[in-house]
């Protein structure tokens, strides 16, 4: 799939990276564990540069942001030196969850695309909880500039034993 026109992304949703000879396998191809390790990369690299301090994300004692579904999938082959730009797509599912898109290309072409949905809880309680502030504020500019809108899906609820 070749990318005829993309659209300007903001700097803080396009993160640059290259494929390192450590990340491919013995035929030289991208280990697959890699592009969900990017993605979460990317996210906290797109959380930083909007100027949200990661430990205020990752280290909150108020809130934790567990991600309950996860997905990758590989279009063509990525090789040691590759030069990838993430593009991210985010969304506010509902007041407590979001998710990203992921696409990753090289030479204008996406060669790979992931999602990751979060849900926001009380590190203690474990029960859903509306999402931190600076998240939200994130969210937001990144669904302004994508000229989308929030919308709903179905997410379990995690405070009943049956999820």
């Amino acid at each position: 799939m070749t990318i005829e026109a993309p659209p300007p992304y903001p700097p803080w949703l396009v993160i640059r990276r290259t494929v390192r000879f450590g990340e491919t396998d013995p035929a030289g191809v991208v280990h697959f564990h890699h592009l969900l390790r990017w993605c979460h990369e990317a996210y906290e690299e797109s959380l930083n540069r909007f100027g949200v301090a990661t430990e205020d994300v990752f280290a909150n004692p108020h809130a934790a942001l567990p991600i309950t579904h996860c997905q990758a999938r590989y279009h063509r082959p990525m090789g040691h030196g590759d030069v990838l730009l993430i593009r991210l797509a985010c969304r506010q599912l509902d007041p407590t969850s979001f998710e990203i898109h992921y696409d990753v290309h090289n030479n204008q072409q996406v060669v790979a695309t992931g999602l990751t949905r979060h849900l926001c809880i009380h590190p203690v309680t474990r029960q859903r909880q509306a999402l931190p502030t600076a998240v939200g504020r994130w969210l937001e500019a990144a669904t302004a500039h994508q000229g989308i809108s929030t919308f709903r899906v179905n997410t379990p609820d995690l405070s009943s034993p049956d999820s």
